[in-house]
């Protein structure tokens, strides 16, 4: 009986379907074909993948009930899918290709035995990584071209899977079909002896999908929310689909659910709009791309508040420019004149986000306010009293820049030193850095996916720092945990009882830097840090960067001791070298570091950071004592401006990271946590002294517009 009703429930399915499709064929729109990843964690229909790819700089994130059945692992033995909840989210960091993860809980049926089956398990589940790629190069009004791997580098799940597939756009109408292998060996494995599927999307709404992956065949409809609900920043969309297959006769109704967003942060550029940053790489890769339109940046008029002067004193007029930077909320500010040079010193407290908006407002302001007889600007952003960034330009090149009559300006480095005050006319001396506690708060979060305990496990709490700047470039820092919540799995007793975040004192830092000749800079550190149950030791490290002249190419030297107080045995030796190289027309790095890790694991970490303003997607590979290969993103939990600090200043976490990885080599799928890990107080430096490693000329070159929006946004 529950057979025939299912079968009821698919043929009217299907003859809706049709019928619907019928009913709107008379119905003209100009609706897009929407792109959103599928049960398989790829773009595409339900389980089939299309030619095409995900927008640059999209992120999306779906949840499903279709799990796949694994050959009799979660389903019955001989069937291709059964019920389950399956997590997928998928980036696209670079036009053209996709990356992400999929993690698949189901029930764990156990060994299947001619006497049934043993071992069950209500909580098993398997992360996998999967990865996709359409070529740029192919018009558009030829046909969309990708190839794919599922389950990269796989161990325990048996989803692996590889597939080339071919989509054509036909007015409302798009068309795939494909071919591919599944490592599965059942009576129909998916994607081998080919798929197909159509799709037609007459509103932007609304689309209906049919397909055959090989191994299934499904109808069902996709819906949408407007584009414009959301800002047209993000986009909620759900999949009902109803299958029909000769291995599955029991469940045959699925759902999922999922939403898309934009990963730029800080700039106008929704889901919606052409994206400037694909123009910039198809100009620089014109051979990559074919048909590309992908909006450039138009400059405008922003009205320059440039101030007419009253007084013929020039100290008063340094005075006046003087007191309007600091307005903003800037520290030791300094303005000084020279020989046709007006020169800044100043420290940024104020947009601890992206030191390129305190560049922005403070250049803007200079740039309207300057004296008569300038030529020139000279300025220096110091840290607590280092100072770690300098550079002059021409002022007509700046005004013009911020009139909208161009659409940059050049600028020259020069080295990173306080100029003497008794060397020139010197204006300054307001609020010191010094003494002003800093509290930040953060939330950490540790958390084990797709594993034999459960989809999901996880202990959250809630980190405030203190930071207290003593005297030039020295810091006292203290943060306290406050557990908010967590999964079972980390009550004591249980297996992640030692990576649980406990309430208390975490760490105690005492860090001096320093700002060396020839664009080398240095850190210290000696204290007391915490990073797990049994893990606290007294600690002494160091670091050494170096910048070339643009910044494009950094070197790097991380060392630390920890000594722990009652088991020799847990004491530990880090030292990593680090090499990164920031390729300015693509706005992104690519970095490698070698050595031996905080978990004392010796090997290599390999690096692509994309930028989407103030967010950044890091795509890696480790290889240490295993293969690892995953997705971190570096998201900003603070406004663009900040706190004013006065007696004290609080704030958000500028640089949230957050990484998910999945092993990709060996015979065991054993957990690897803090595999080619460097903590935090070796990440300290980088990202509150030199802007998350995005303070230098290359930086600004590739991100000059903000500047101009950085001053209009903040200061008109």
């Amino acid at each position: 009986m529950k057979e025939i009703v299912h079968r009821f429930i698919t043929m009217k399915l299907h003859n809706g379907f049709m019928v619907a499709m019928m009913l709107l064929f008379s119905i003209r729109a100009s609706a897009e074909i929407s792109n959103e990843i599928n049960f398989q964690g790829f773009s595409g229909l339900f389980n089939v993948p299309t030619g095409d790819a995900l927008n640059y700089g999209e992120f999306h994130i779906n949840y499903n009930n279709l799990a796949d059945s694994l050959s009799g692992r979660f389903g019955d033995f001989g069937t291709q899918y059964t019920k389950g909840k399956v997590v997928s989210f998928s980036v696209s960091p670079f036009p053209g290709l996709e990356v992400g993860l999929r993690n698949l809980d189901s029930d764990f049926k156990g060994q299947y035995t001619p006497n049934g089956r043993i071992g069950e398990n209500k909580d098993n589940s398997d992360l996998s990584a999967n990865i996709k790629y359409s070529p740029t190069f192919i018009p558009k009004d030829w046909f969309s071209l990708s190839i794919g791997i599922q389950d990269l580098g796989g161990i325990a799940s048996s989803l692996d899977a590889q597939f080339v597939s071919i989509s054509k756009e036909l007015g409302d109408f798009r068309i795939t079909a494909g071919a591919g292998r599944n490592k599965i060996n059942i009576n129909a494995p998916r994607y081998d002896g080919g798929f197909w599927g159509v799709e037609y999307q007459p509103l932007e709404w609304v689309k209906f999908i049919a397909e055959d992956d090989g191994a299934d065949q499904a109808v069902g409809v996709t819906l949408y929310t407007p584009k414009t609900w959301l800002n047209s920043y993000a986009q909620i969309y759900s999949q009902i689909v109803a299958k029909n297959s000769y291995l599955d006769t029991d469940d045959n109704l699925y759902f999922g659910v999922g939403i898309r967003t934009s990963l730029f942060s800080s700039i106008n550029t929704g889901f919606q709009k052409k994206s400037e940053s694909t123009q910039k790489i198809a100009d620089v890769f014109d051979w990559l791309f074919n048909d590309y339109d992908h909006g450039k940046y138009e400059p405008v008029d922003i009205g320059l508040s440039e101030y007419q002067h009253t007084s013929d004193k020039l100290v008063s007029q340094l005075g006046l420019i003087k007191s309007r930077i600091a307005k903003q909320g800037f520290e030791d500010v300094w303005l000084g004149l020279d020989n046709q040079t007006l020169f800044l010193r100043f420290e940024n407290a104020i947009f601890k986000r992206n030191d390129l908006d305190a560049i922005g407002v403070a250049l803007g302001i200079l740039a309207g306010m300057a004296p008569e007889d300038i030529s020139s600007l000279d300025v220096t952003l110091s840290q607590y009293g280092v100072p770690m960034f300098r550079f002059s330009s021409k002022l007509d090149d700046v005004k013009k820049f911020y009139r909208g009559e161009s659409d940059d300006f050049s600028l020259m480095r020069m080295p990173a030193k306080k100029q003497s005050v008794g060397d020139m006319l010197w204006v300054g001396g307001s609020k010191s850095p010094y003494w002003t506690p800093r509290i930040e708060f953060s939330p950490v979060l540790r958390n084990f996916v797709g594993t034999e305990l459960g989809a999901y496990d996880y202990s959250l709490a809630l980190k405030t720092q203190l930071t207290l700047p003593l005297w030039e470039g020295a810091e006292f820092l203290i943060d306290y945990d406050l557990n908010i919540i967590d999964s079972d799995s980390f009550n004591r007793g249980q297996s992640f009882f030692r990576w649980r975040h406990d309430d208390g004192v975490k760490n105690v830092l005492l860090r001096q830097s320093f700002a060396l000749p020839y664009s080398l800079y240095t850190s210290f550190a000696v204290g007391r840090a915490k990073e797990m149950y049994l893990e606290e030791h007294n600690l002494v490290a160091g670091e050494l960067h170096w910048l070339s002249y643009n910044g494009d190419h950094k070197a790097s030297i991380y060392g630390a001791y920890l000594e722990h107080d009652d088991f020799s045995a847990f004491d530990k030796e880090i030292y990593i070298g680090q090499y990164r190289y920031y390729w300015e027309s693509l706005d992104m790095s690519f970095a490698i570091e070698a050595g031996q890790f905080w978990r004392q694991d010796s090997g290599v970490k390999v690096s692509s950071i994309f930028n989407f303003g103030d967010t950044q997607v890091t795509v890696f590979a480790k290889d240490t004592d295993v293969r690892l290969f995953g997705v971190n993103f570096t998201l900003p939990l603070s406004p663009r401006r900040d706190m004013r600090p006065s007696t004290l200043q609080v704030s958000g976490n500028t640089t949230w990271n957050h990484s998910l990885a999945t092993k990709v080599n060996g015979d065991s799928n054993g957990l690897s946590p803090q595999r080619a890990y460097r903590p935090s107080y070796l990440r300290y430096f980088e990202e509150h002294y030199l802007n998350n490693d995005r303070l230098s000329i290359a930086y600004i070159r590739a991100n000059q517009n903000r500047l101009r929006n950085a001053y209009q946004l903040f200061t008109r």
